[in-house]
């Protein structure tokens, strides 16, 4: 087995790589981030291109996090999502939204908060 850290996945944000973590750790995998405080070569709290990398400390770890982030993305990607046609009380534009991005959004013409709940 490598001890050599293996990045296993590029998060977006710190706060996305922070949660991958929390997961894989719940499902028995230490997991860390690269250097939590300089994700790149970008100033001011931007990553790189690259993202946030996520790693493991070994090859096992890493295939075993890689089954489950990938089995994760495949039942995210099975929901389906419900999407709502609303009509904007204030302009009268009509805008469709996914619910379950939440119940309260912006219309898409005057930006009026519209409520998209049942």
């Amino acid at each position: 087995m490598s001890m050599e850290s293996i990045c296993i996945r590029r998060c977006n944000t710190i706060e996305e790589a922070e949660i991958v973590i929390s997961w894989l750790e719940e499902n028995g995998i230490d997991a860390t981030v690269l250097d939590r405080n300089n994700p790149g070569p970008l100033a001011f709290g931007l990553t790189d291109r690259e993202g946030y990398p996520v790693l493991v400390t070994q090859d096992a770890n890493a295939k075993k996090a890689t089954l489950l982030l990938e089995e994760h993305d495949k039942q995210k990607a099975a929901i389906k999502s419900e999407f709502r046609e609303i009509t904007c009380d204030k302009c009268g534009m009509q805008s469709q939204f996914d619910i379950a991005r939440g119940a309260v959004q912006s219309c898409d013409n005057c930006g009026a908060f519209l409520d998209i709940s049942e």
